[in-house]
């Protein structure tokens, strides 16, 4: 195989072939190139395997290439000379370049190559202008073509543009046009767009799963090749509400058909609507340009007949009075009802189907129809007093699905007498608060009252009703067993509650709802009896008791009160003294019964006792107060004595704090020290005095506006606590302190205009001074048209003021004190002025027409509108003729609103006159006329004349039987509103087998009513009108018919067998017919056949339906079998038929469904308990270095969930390369990972082995049955940098060795690495000698760590396991958790000791080393040198099979016959010769391509571009577009400027056609053109 790029100088120009003689010249030598094949052969293996990488940097001609006159040009661009202006660089006859189109308004796209190949400098040498038909898309500038306008391939519909480039040579004039042929490629900037949207659907909620439901959604790309190709597929829809979402319910199995697949059952009853998300993609190569769009698929699921009837309630009850014809029962809870639970709503036939006694058909009836019970017969015997009659509901379908209830009748006796309740007594007791349920106890006899009720209307043999008793009292109730108990538990005899309560009850009849089975009233009293629930009360001393020192013997001090609310000996208490202070016990004493306590012996002045006493009532309840007692010293008699009782005095509100008031004095007659407190009056503490001095001070602020008089109580007592009151009366005296207030802020005040001194409104303040400092004046400015009052504040005009000239004035108005020094206060009167009307509204309109629908209420009719020349218009509109109740107008807009609906069948015409209250004056314009004129709508349903009596007609009778007519009219006023269709309803098979005349309304037999089993038929007529909306009403005629007996089959209609097996895979998708039911003897076809599941399907798996045979056909409904959930499954079909016809014993068949196991189930790896990092996507492994051969490296674990033989699983290994592979090998059974090769030796690049573990099941089968599993095997080698030591002492290895789960997890935990551990072996240490041993006692726990990023296991050095493992810290922390958690000594992490510490060597230097020290220079110059020469030698041997290859290509070209142009004329050619301009095409053999075409696409994004080849893409060109219209080449891709090197080439296969493109230049110095354009070649790989 050969591949070959174009060859570049230093400059970077391509090597272009030569033309004329030169070209024969090289042709020539090209058939001499075999003698140097060798050469070549070794040439292609350096150049194509890149071990030159550099494969021939610069090629120059050797002296065979000279040409005949002996000169030396070389191979390059050609000189711009006057004989060569104005020609192509390549020597061919046109230019083709390629252009991206544009994305929007692009145009600073390029082409491919840049510039026009054109010999000569178009700014000195040549002129270069474009002749372009139709749009011009490009400009020139320079060589450059530039695009003039935005380029779209898609919507101009263009895939190359020809036009003309004219070059004119500037010195000669001369001129030549060169055709340019613009290949414009494709960009992916079209999403694709969908059609005939909207999508819509319904389905049966009984499609199968698997069922293709809509085909039609389709959408188009105008984009090309894979750009355009469209696929399809559903995506979640996060804007769905999530049960309505379709994701998932349904799916596109086919991406490029975009058809809409059934994924999972549907249920009606669930769900109704779904919508389907659907995305529309294209498929460009590139998954990041790809473009979309998006549509929804409305799916509505239509119900299915699959649920049966259901009754509202299970169980009714109803009454019926003995001898008494009731007729329709009163049926509780509600009245029978069963519904039909699908949205279908077929119609109920209701029937008894059981009931006891059997005499119950002879007095009670059902309507079939409504469900209505009816009693047909009194009872009149007494031996019926209960019936228990059984209802079935059936739905009048072809299912005849059907659901039961039970009724009870109760027959009650003839209420003729009340009932009559009896007591045990009427008078009771009971203690309070008992607990409830406590029985209430007769006070004759102590037993509970008892209840009892008699009803003289009973017999023995009726059955006894229930009663329940109303009291009047919620305190006592009556239980079940008659007996009155306590119902609240909190029932208090003690005060203020009564000791006892009176009630009166009734005995009422369960289910009595007329109220009139009530007994007379009882009237019960309850006496309620004291329990000790009350602790006694101290009520008094509440004070300390003060008692004279000395004193001789016992005499009382105070006395000890007590309350208890209880009564009798309850509240009989006994006083005592529990504790005294200060050992004062002896020292006091208490009268048990009276309480009074005595002091006994003599006291001392100073004494202080603190005496606890306590009240005890007869039921031991008690409490206690502590009394203080102390003891002063001798009598003091006399209390001190004021100089006088009352003091007036005054002082000033701005009297500062300190200021003294008053002195007062008293003197005691005793000589003892007075102490002054101030006891009443001074709750602001606004005034304090001297406890020892007397002197009364001011101790606040004082305001005589808050407060203006103080009246003060003032005690002087002695220290025997005597004391006598004076009263001081302080008067506040008032100071200017305080501004004038206005009240009633803000003011505003109106006046009509043109009324000088009229009174318009009065400004009042307040002064909360006294005297002058109170009294208030007012004063306005002088210059305002306004006065004030100085005394009232009334304020008036001063002259007539004009609305027109001034509507609103500000006036200020001043409050002043009458103070020497005065205090002021302003405020803004807001004055506005009225205008004076005098001109009265009119109307410009005398009439308004206007016509409004029937039945609009509160709608607006039309707008009136007066007009008012006054500058304030007030205008006030109201109805003053007409219909007041129907209409009512706006009194401001004038706007007339209908307050109730118009009728046009009673009014068709309304008549108002609007006035205005302005202008009552009855004169032309006061008044205006509106007609309201009614437009008749269609507001009246047709009614049917009369109710539709039941029809009973015999399943012969003919088709087209007329059974009835129904007649309904319509009472609207106008047609069509009052015409009448008729039509019949769907509801269950009615309208199958009647029909109705839409004219007429006649009522006919539409099919043969031997076909169905159904006896009865509800047919719903709907009679509806022609207007819009249309109204209708529904008419139900009842239809009973009358099946003629047939006479059974000898053998009747059944199953051929009774018990079936069957085998079905869980793989089996929804719609698998399972087994076809055969069913016998089915003679006549109108006999109706279903088959029914009724047991064994409570998944819902399994379906049945009635196949054309009539044969019922088991399926699955959906794919959803699991053997390994449910291995089998037993059905039971029931055969549904007329009952005369069927054969019991084969009615009904069993299926047993057995679910065969096959290989559903991956293989799943099992992860060590330990892994927590990365679990479940890699599996860690390492060895040592320094392993044999065979050493375990790690046993792979995996599980099968399937059974028998696929439960078993093989592994296999795989690797990167083979290299690494060969190291390794697993033991296919047990999963065992050993190494097959040593490994001291392996090379760093290879580490860590990547190795994939595959796990296969079914190794017993065919490789496409089995199912496999993969798992990356990342296994590192452990060399003496990567281990690590946990040293545990006082702990042997083998009991170590069963923690090592927990070591790996504390040491994973710790430090977020992956840790393995190596080995568990006794602790090595150094002994003093320098040797290494052993200690059994302790252990060594060997690990390393792994990088879980790189996968690469670390040094101990590295700063990851520095930091958290090997630092000082992190060891302590490592050696605490381990010892903490697992219960051993952990000391400490540290590297291990491997081996003893050698002695230093001596350093010193040997001779042999001194002689071999210039050998490395030796080496390197000898391979310089051989370098050097090999190169030469190589570059030579390349450059001549370039030649070769060349010519063998150039022999290989085919040319086409060209397309003609048509002619060009040269306008400065003096001959005006006629030149004419070809295409060259290259095409490619037929039989030489093996490709398809239609999967071919070109692309010239160098991004994405698929036929440069860049070493993970190949692309083609399709067969068309290369023997098409024109070449599609394209220049190769470039690495900065020069050619992409022969190693970037990797063909996809040895099949696959390889697009290769050469470059020739003529090599020229100081030429610095842009490469030139390329022909592709397509040749074989072999």
């Amino acid at each position: 195989m050969f591949s070959f790029y174009s060859n570049t100088n230093e400059k970077g120009a391509t090597i272009s072939r030569k033309t004329s003689t030169d070209e024969m010249r090289t042709r020539k030598k090209g058939r001499q190139a075999p003698h140097g094949v060798f050469w070549l052969f070794l040439a292609h293996l350096f150049c194509h395997n890149g071990m030159i990488i550099p494969c021939l940097a610069q090629v120059t001609s050797t002296p065979g290439d000279a040409n005949e006159s002996g000169d030396s040009t070389t191979l390059g661009s050609a000189t711009a000379t006057p004989t060569n202006l104005c020609r192509l660089e390549n020597g061919l006859s046109s230019i083709i370049v390629d252009i991206e189109e544009s994305v929007g308004d692009e145009t600073a796209q390029t082409t491919n190559p840049k510039e026009l190949p054109i010999i000569g400098d178009p700014w000195n040498q040549i002129d270069l202008t474009l002749v372009q038909h139709e749009k011009r898309y490009f400009r020139l500038h320079g060589k450059n073509l530039q695009l003039s306008q935005p380029l779209d391939r898609d919507e101009d519909d263009i895939s190359s543009i020809v036009f003309q480039a004219v070059c004119v040579i500037k010195s000669t004039r001369e001129s030549r046009t060169i055709p340019v042929i613009a290949r414009v490629s494709d960009k992916n900037d079209n999403s694709p767009k969908f059609i005939s949207e909207p999508y819509e659907i319904s389905i049966p909620e009984s499609t199968p799963v698997g069922t293709t439901v809509f085909r039609g959604i389709r959408a188009q790309d105008v984009d090309a090749g894979v750009n355009g190709l469209v696929e399809y597929f559903i995506v979640d829809s996060k804007d769905e509400k999530e049960e309505e979402n379709g994701y998932g319910i349904f799916t596109i199995n086919l991406p490029h058909q975009g058809a809409v697949t059934l994924n999972r059952t549907l249920d009606y009853e669930r769900n109704q609507r779904y919508y389907v998300t659907v995305v529309a993609s294209d498929r460009a190569f590139d998954p990041k340009l790809r473009r979309s769009s998006t549509t929804t698929l409305t799916v509505t699921v239509k119900d299915d007949d699959d649920l049966a009837p259901e009754f509202h309630h299970s169980k009714y009850n109803a009454a019926v009075t003995r001898s008494v014809l009731t007729g329709v029962l009163d049926v509780r809870p509600a009245k029978i009802l069963a519904t039909d639970k699908d949205s279908i709503n077929s119609p109920i036939h209701y029937a008894f189907v059981n009931g006891t006694p059997a005499s119950y058909l002879s007095y009670f009836l059902i309507d079939g129809q409504t469900g209505i019970v009816r009693q047909i017969r009194p009872i009149d015997n007494d031996q019926e007093t209960r019936f228990e009659i059984y209802l079935k509901a059936t739905e009048v379908t072809e299912a005849r699905r059907s659901a039961y209830a039970k009724l009870e009748i109760l027959v009650k006796a003839l209420n003729s007498h009340p009932p009559i309740i009896q007591a045990t007594s009427l008078v009771g007791y009971v203690d309070e608060n008992s607990a409830v349920g406590t029985p209430v106890l007769s006070l004759a006899d102590n037993q509970p009252i008892r209840f009892t009720v008699t009803d003289p209307d009973l017999t023995p043999n009726d059955p006894k009703p229930e009663y329940h008793y109303e009291l009047t009292t919620s305190g006592f109730k009556v239980n079940d067993d008659g007996i009155l108990v306590v119902a609240d538990q909190h029932l208090d005899r003690d005060p203020p509650n009564p000791p006892q309560l009176q009630f009166q009850m009734i005995a009422r009849e369960v289910g009595d709802q007329h109220e009139t089975s009530s007994s007379t009233p009882l009237v019960i009293l309850v006496h309620l009896k004291d329990s000790n629930d009350n602790s006694p009360v101290i009520i008094r001393p509440t004070q300390s008791i003060t008692i004279p020192g000395g004193g001789e013997g016992r005499r009382p001090i105070f006395q000890v009160e007590a309350d208890d609310k209880d009564e009798g000996d309850n509240a009989k208490l006994q006083f005592a003294i529990t504790h005294v202070s200060n050992n004062g016990t002896k020292r006091f004493m208490v009268h048990e019964v009276t309480g009074v306590v005595d002091a006994v012996g003599k006291f001392n002045t100073g004494e202080h006792f603190s005496i606890t006493v306590q009240a005890t009532d007869g039921g031991g309840r008690s409490s206690q107060r502590i009394v203080e007692v102390n003891v002063i010293d001798g009598p003091n008699l006399k209390a001190p004595v004021f100089s006088q009782l009352v003091y007036d005095v005054g002082v000033s509100e701005g009297a500062s704090i300190g200021a003294e008031v008053i002195t007062l004095e008293a003197r005691d007659p005793e000589g003892k020290p007075v102490i002054y407190d101030i006891v009443a009056g001074n709750e602001l503490q606004h005034f304090t005095i001297g406890k020892n001095t007397g002197i009364l001070s001011v101790n606040g602020q004082l305001d005589r506006e808050d407060l203006s008089r103080y009246s003060l109580n003032i005690k002087a007592s002695d220290d025997g606590a005597l004391h006598s009151i004076a009263t001081v009366n302080i008067r506040v005296i008032d100071i200017n302190d305080r501004n004038p207030e206005f009240i009633s802020l803000p003011y505003h005040f109106s006046v009509k205009e043109g009324q000088p001194g009229k009174l318009i409104g009065r400004v009042e303040a307040k002064d909360e001074d006294e005297d002058a400092n109170g009294e208030i004046r007012f004063e306005i400015p002088d210059n305002s048209p306004f006065s004030v009052d100085p005394i009232t504040g009334e304020v008036s005009t001063k002259t007539a003021l004009d609305y027109e000239k001034q509507r609103l004035h500000y006036v200020v108005v001043t409050a002043r004190d009458n103070s020497p020094s005065p205090r002021i206060a302003t405020a803004t009167m807001t004055i506005a002025i009225e205008d004076v009307p005098d001109t009265e509204p009119v109307f410009n309109r005398f009439s308004y027409e206007v016509s409004i629908p029937e039945n609009l209420r509160a709608t607006k009719v039309t707008r009136v509108e007066a007009m008012d020349p006054d500058t304030e218009k007030r205008i006030t509109y109201y109805i003053k003729q007409g219909p007041f109740d129907k209409f009512n107008i706006d009194p401001i807009t004038g706007d007339i609103y209908t307050t109730q609906g118009l009728d046009y069948e009673r009014n068709a015409k309304h008549v108002l006159i609007i006035g205005t209250e302005e202008n009552d004056s009855g004169n032309l314009g006061s008044t205006t006329t509106v007609i309201v004129t009614v437009i008749d709508e269609n507001d009246v349903p047709p009614i049917f004349n009369v109710v539709p009596r039941p029809i009973r007609l015999d399943d012969t009778s003919h088709v087209g039987m007329i059974i009835t007519k129904l007649e309904a009219t319509d009472s609207d006023g106008t047609s069509p509103f009052n015409k009448v269709k008729y039509e019949i309803m769907g509801r269950g098979k009615a309208a199958r087998y009647f029909d109705v005349n839409h004219d007429t309304g006649e009522v006919s037999i539409k099919d043969d009513l031997r076909k169905e089993m159904d006896t009865e038929y509800h047919i719903d007529v709907r009679a509806y009108d022609l207007g819009e909306p249309q109204l209708s009403s529904v008419a139900t005629v009842k239809v009973n018919v009358d099946h003629v007996a047939t006479v059974a089959p000898d053998v009747g209609v059944g199953f051929s067998e009774t018990e079936y097996s069957v085998d079905v895979l869980e793989s089996a998708v929804g719609g698998t017919l399972l087994k076809t039911l055969v069913i016998i003897n089915k003679q006549d076809e109108i006999i109706p056949i279903e088959c029914q599941i009724i047991s064994g399907n409570e998944d819902g798996l399994f379906t049945l339906r009635v196949n054309k045979d009539r044969n019922c056909e088991l399926k699955l409904t959906r794919t959803s079998l699991d053997h390994e959930k449910v291995p089998e499954y037993v059905v039971q079909v029931k055969l549904l038929t007329l009952p005369g016809v069927i054969s019991k014993k084969n009615s009904q068949v069993k299926i047993k469904i057995r679910v065969v196991d096959e290989n559903d189930n991956k293989p799943e790896f099992q992860f060590p308990d330990h892994q927590k990092i990365a679990r479940g996507k890699k599996l860690y492994g390492a060895i040592s270095e320094d392993s044999q051969i065979s050493t375990s490296v790690i046993q792979i674990r995996a599980e099968d969930k399937d059974s028998g033989t696929f439960h078993e699983i093989t592994y296999e290994l795989e690797a990167e390369n083979d290299l690494a592979r060969s190291f390794f090998s697993i033991d296919s059974k047990s999963g065992i990972v050993s190494n097959t090769r040593t490994l001291d030796d392996v090379s760093p690049a290879l580490l860590p082995f990547r190795l994939t573990v595959t796990a296969r099941d079914n190794p017993k089968g065919p490789t496409s049955s089995s199912q496999i599993s993969q798992i990356p095997l990342i296994v590192n080698i452990i060399g003496e940098p990567h281990r690590m030591v946990l040293i545990i002492q006082g702990t042997t290895p083998d009991k170590v060795k069963i923690k090592e789960k927990d070591i790996l997890e504390i040491l994973q935990d710790t430090s977020t690495l992956i840790i393995g551990i190596e080995k568990i072996s006794a602790h090595r240490y150094l002994t003093d000698n320098g040797t290494l041993d052993l200690d059994s006692t302790a252990t060594d726990v060997w690990f390393y760590a792994v990088d879980p990023i790189n996968d690469h296991i670390l040094d101990r050095e590295h700063p990851k396991v520095t930091d958290t493992i090997m630092s000082r810290e992190s060891s302590k922390g490592i050696s605490y958790y381990v010892s903490s958690s697992l219960g051993v000594r952990a000391t400490e992490v540290r590297k291990p000791i491997t081996r003893a510490p050698l002695p230093p060597a001596p350093v010193g230097t040997l001779e042999s080393e001194q002689q071999w020290a210039a050998f490395p220079a030796a080496l390197v110059a000898l391979a310089c040198l051989i370098f050097i020469v090999s190169s030469a030698g190589i570059c030579f041997v390349c450059y001549k099979w370039s030649r070769y290859n060349a010519y063998k290509n150039q022999m290989q070209r085919i040319v086409v016959p060209p397309r003609s142009y048509e002619p060009v004329y040269i306008d400065h050619s003096p001959s005006l010769k006629q030149y004419e301009t070809q295409v060259l095409n290259m095409r490619v053999q037929g039989d030489e391509l093996d490709i398809d075409d239609s999967d071919l696409q070109m692309d010239l994004n160098l991004s994405r571009n698929h036929m440069y080849m860049d070493g993970s893409t190949t692309g083609y060109n399709s067969r068309d577009s290369l023997v098409g219209s024109q070449w599609r080449s394209s220049s190769p891709s470039s690495h900065a400027g020069g050619t992409r090197p022969a190693s970037d080439v990797s063909p996809s296969s040895s099949k696959t056609p390889i697009l290769k493109t050469f470059q020739h230049r003529q090599l020229a110095s100081g030429d610095k053109s842009e490469p030139s354009i390329v022909n592709p070649i397509y040749e074989r790989w072999d």
